[in-house]
């Protein structure tokens, strides 16, 4: 028999067991990172794709991500491993990243880092535009095999430039972050 909806019991977090992680968004391609971070102990591993580097497109992420996958933790578990991925910002050194670009050109790009990390560009994140970037970027993620994604950037709607950009458009920044971080998850 089928439980009523009432009764219906959550599926277990598999993040509440996690005491013991780390982030590496950095040089995994470079002196054995990926093979140390396997015979490490931690239980959750949050990891940028070095593919998505301009230069790098050949890198096999996803043997990376395999070998990760089926290491264990100090607690005996299989490590989860995350992909990092920027979805407030366009960065000047991935991929999908054109020559030509700044702020303002394309006009969804609204500004320079706040915090002065060179190279990365608040959007507006609720445009198409933006979204039909992050759509192939999404893919890598997916085909890589990762266990899910750590999102970056989410107060981008709060960055008073970006927030203006929105309410110019007639748009709730805050509201749009809600409807953006749902798209991704029903595309992924």
């Amino acid at each position: 028999d089928l439980l009523p909806a009432s009764a219906a019991v959550a599926p277990p977090n598999p993040l509440s067991g996690i005491n013991y992680w780390a982030y590496q968004i950095n040089n995994q391609d470079q002196n054995s990172s990926a093979a140390k971070l396997a015979a490490s102990p931690y239980q959750l591993l949050v990891l940028n794709s070095p593919a998505t580097v301009k230069g790098n497109e050949a890198y096999d992420n996803k043997a990376d991500v395999a070998l990760l996958k089926q290491s264990k933790s100090y607690a005996g578990s299989n490590k989860i491993v995350l992909s990092y991925i920027d979805v407030g910002e366009a960065e000047d050194y991935r991929t999908y990243w054109q020559k030509d670009w700044k702020p303002g050109s394309p006009e969804w790009i609204v500004a320079s880092d706040p915090d002065g990390f060179s190279g990365n560009y608040p959007v507006k994140f609720w445009r198409q535009e933006w979204q039909n970037i992050l759509k192939p970027e999404l893919d890598k993620i997916i085909a890589d095999g990762y266990d899910g994604i750590y999102l970056d950037w989410l107060e981008a709607y709060s960055f008073q430039p970006v927030a203006d950009a929105a309410k110019a458009e007639g748009k709730d920044p805050a509201q749009e972050l809600i409807k953006f971080a749902q798209w991704i998850a029903d595309y992924t």
